[in-house]
C-alpha cells in the first residue's frame, strides 16, 4: 500500500511537480532604449500636469513660466544622462582593473 493510500488521499489530491517558470518573452518595443525615452516622456508629462494643477498662473505669468520649466527640465535630464554614463563608465574601468 502506497503511502498516498494509507493517508486516505488519492494520486489526484496529490500535490503535481511543476515546471520551472518560463520568463515571459517582453516584445522588443518594450525593451532597450525604447522604454527609457517612453517612461521619460510619461514622467515629464505627470510632471507637468502636477505644476499646473498645483499652481495658478495667469495667461502672462504662464507665457514666461512654462519656456524656463521647459529648458530647466531638459538640462536636468541631460545633467542626469551625463552623470549616469559617468558612473557607468567607472563602473567598468573598475571591474577591468579588478580583473587583471
Amino acid at each position: 500500500m502506497s503511502l498516498l493510500a494509507s493517508a486516505g488521499v488519492s494520486a489526484q489530491d496529490a500535490p503535481r511537480t511543476l515546471s520551472k517558470p518560463q520568463p515571459l518573452a517582453m516584445p522588443k518595443r518594450f525593451t532597450g532604449p525604447a522604454v527609457r525615452v517612453a517612461a521619460q516622456k510619461i514622467s515629464v508629462r505627470v510632471n507637468k500636469q502636477l505644476i499646473a494643477a498645483n499652481l495658478t498662473l495667469t495667461d502672462g505669468e504662464a507665457t514666461k513660466f512654462w519656456p524656463v520649466y521647459e529648458q530647466y527640465s531638459a538640462d536636468f535630464r541631460e545633467d542626469l544622462r551625463t552623470r549616469e554614463t559617468l558612473i557607468i563608465k567607472e563602473v567598468f574601468r573598475w571591474l577591468r582593473n579588478a580583473d587583471g
